[in-house]
C-alpha cells in the first residue's frame, strides 16, 4: 500500500476541519485536496480573510471548500468523527480545540500525518527531531548541514518555515528513501499531537517559555515528551545530562548519548567540548579557534551534529569540515555590519532570559550597548537583569511594554550588587533604539539586539523586529 491509497483508506468519506490558515494550514489542505478531490475541507482562522496570505483568498474560492473565521463558529458546527488539523501557532486551550474535543472529533497535525505516512513505506527514511527551548533552529540547521556537505540525502522541515507535508512527494518518489534523513525541528506546539517519536531525538535544554500559553512550566515541559515518549530500543535520543527538565522527560526504552560543555569529568559522555576543542569521546573533531559560530551557548547546538554524524558513518575531518563552513541563521547573534569601529549583532530570536543572558556572555569583556525588551512572555526576567549588570553593559535601551520591568529589575540588582548600572533609555520604535545606540557606541564597543521578550506590539514578530534593526543600522 502506498502513502497515498493509506491515506485515501484512513480518511474515507471524512470532513476536514484546518484551524489555522497559515504556511502548515496550505501544506495540509494542498494533499488533503490532492488526495480527496470532493472532500468537504474547511479553513479556518481567527484573521478574517483579507488579513491572511492572497493563496488562502485562492483556495477559497475552491467549490468544496468554506472559509470561515473563528469567532462565527457555533455549537451546532462542532460534530463527531470529523478530521481536524490543528497548525502550530493555535494553543491546545483554545475554545475551538476544547469543543473538538468535547465532541470526540480527531485531531491530528501536519507534522503527525506525515510521520504516520511514512510508517506505511516498507523501508522510511530516518526522522531526526530537534527540540528544546532554544537552540532547535540552529541544532537542526547543522545537523541538516553536516549530513548534506557529506553527500546523504537529507531534508530540513518543521518550524523552521518548510511544513513536512511538503516534502511526501519527494520522499515518495526517492528509488531508495531508507538512505535518506529528514530532519525536523519541532516545538512544543507541534510535539503535543504526536503519537510516533522520531527515529532520532535530540533534545536542547527546556526553560520557561510560552507562559501565555501553557498553565505552567510543567504543561510545557510536557509537552515536549513525545519527542522520545514513543520511541523503542532501537531509536535513540541525544541530550545533555546536566539538564534537569530534559532527563526526567526521557524514554527508558530508547539508546542513549549524551553531550556537555566543559564538563569535569568527560569519561562519560559521547561528546563534549574542553576550553579548547570538541571531541567524540577520545577523538579530537575540531578547535573551538575554528568553530565560525560566536559564544559558548553555541557549542550545545554542534555537539549534537557531531553525534549524528558519528551515526551516520562520517569521520572527523568531514565533520569539521562541514562545521567550518556552517553560517549563523538570520535572527540568531547574527553579525549585521561593523561602522566606525562598531560591531552590530542582531539576536531578535533571543526571546527568552537564559537566551539573551547567553548572547551577553558571548562578548565578555566588550562594552555593549544593548537593546531589550517587547512583549510579556510570563516569564521571570529577574536573571536577565543580573547578567546585564554583571555584564559590561553601557547603554541599555528598552522597548515597551515589559522595558518598564526590566529597568527597575536591573536597577535593583546593581544596587545589590554593589555595580554602576547602565545609561537606561526607553525607545518606542527600532529607528529611535538604533539611534540611541549609535550615538552612545565607540569603537570597539557592540551592539547587540537580544530582547529576552516577544516582539509582538511594535513588531510583526521576531523576524520583523530584527528586520527593522538591519535596515536602521544600514540607513
Amino acid at each position: 500500500m502506498t502513502m497515498i491509497e493509506y491515506l485515501q483508506h484512513r480518511f474515507a468519506n471524512k470532513t476536514f476541519w484546518i484551524i489555522g490558515a497559515g504556511r502548515e494550514g496550505i501544506s495540509s489542505y494542498a494533499l488533503l485536496r490532492e488526495t480527496f478531490p470532493e472532500a468537504e475541507i474547511k479553513l479556518i482562522d481567527d484573521q478574517p480573510l483579507e488579513n491572511l496570505s492572497p493563496q488562502v483568498a485562492e483556495l477559497a474560492q475552491d467549490p468544496h471548500s468554506q472559509f470561515t473565521l473563528a469567532s462565527a463558529l457555533r455549537h451546532q458546527d462542532f460534530k463527531p468523527g470529523w478530521i481536524v488539523f490543528k497548525t502550530p501557532g493555535i494553543p491546545s486551550d483554545h475554545p475551538i480545540i476544547k469543543q473538538l474535543t468535547q465532541v470526540s472529533a480527531e485531531i491530528t497535525s501536519n507534522t503527525a500525518l506525515f510521520l504516520e505516512l511514512l510508517k506505511q513505506l516498507a523501508a522510511p527514511p530516518t526522522t531526526i527531531g530537534v527540540t528544546g527551548t532554544k537552540g532547535k533552529s540552529t541544532t537542526a540547521s547543522l545537523i541538516y548541514h553536516i549530513l548534506k556537505e557529506n553527500g546523504k540525502m537529507a531534508f530540513l522541515a518543521g518550524n523552521i518555515g518548510t511544513p513536512p507535508l511538503t516534502l511526501l512527494e519527494t520522499i515518495a518518489g526517492l528509488e531508495k528513501p531508507a538512505e535518506a534523513q529528514v530532519v525536523l525541528e519541532l516545538s512544543s506546539h507541534q510535539l503535543r499531537e504526536l503519537t510516533i517519536s522520531p527515529d532520532i531525538a535530540v533534545i536542547q535544554n527546556i526553560t520557561p517559555e510560552h507562559l501565555n500559553y501553557y498553565s505552567d512550566f510543567k504543561s510545557y515541559q510536557n509537552a515536549k515528551r513525545a519527542i522520545t515518549m514513543y520511541q523503542n530500543v532501537k531509536q535513540s535520543v541525544i541530550y545533555c545530562p546536566r539538564h534537569d527538565a530534559v532527563v526526567t522527560i526521557l524514554n527508558d526504552l530508547s539508546q542513549r548519548f549524551t553531550f556537555d560543555v566543559e564538563p569535569a569529568n568527560p569519561a562519560n559522555l559521547t561528546a563534549y567540548a574542553t576550553t579548547e576543542a570538541i571531541y567524540y569521546g577520545t577523538e579530537k573533531i575540531i578547535d573551538r579557534q575554528d568553530i565560525p559560530l560566536v559564544g559558548s551557548h553555541n557549542l550545545y547546538n554542534i555537539l549534537p551534529g557531531v553525534i549524528v554524524g558519528k551515526l551516520f558513518g562520517l569521520d572527523a575531518n568531514k565533520i569539521a569540515q562541514a562545521i567550518k563552513t556552517f553560517q549563523a541563521l538570520p535572527h540568531r547573534l547574527e553579525f549585521v555590519a561593523e561602522q566606525n569601529g562598531v560591531s552590530y549583532y542582531n539576536d531578535s530570536q533571543a526571546t527568552t532570559p537564559e537566551a539573551a543572558a547567553a548572547a551577553l556572555r558571548s562578548f565578555s569583556g566588550t562594552p555593549i550597548h544593548l537593546l531589550a525588551g517587547g512583549s510579556d512572555k510570563g516569564v521571570d526576567l529577574g536573571m536577565f537583569a543580573d547578567e546585564i549588570v554583571q555584564q559590561p553593559v553601557k547603554t541599555l535601551i528598552l522597548f515597551p511594554p515589559m522595558g518598564a520591568s526590566i529597568a527597575q529589575l536591573v536597577r535593583a540588582s546593581a544596587q545589590k550588587q554593589q555595580k554602576t548600572e547602565p545609561e537606561i533609555y526607553s525607545a518606542n520604535s527600532m529607528p529611535e533604539a538604533v539611534l540611541i545606540a549609535k550615538s552612545k557606541a565607540q569603537t570597539g564597543d557592540i551592539v547587540l539586539l537580544s530582547p529576552a521578550c516577544a516582539s509582538f506590539g511594535i513588531f510583526k514578530n521576531y523576524q520583523d523586529r530584527g528586520d527593522q534593526f538591519k535596515i536602521q543600522v544600514a540607513g
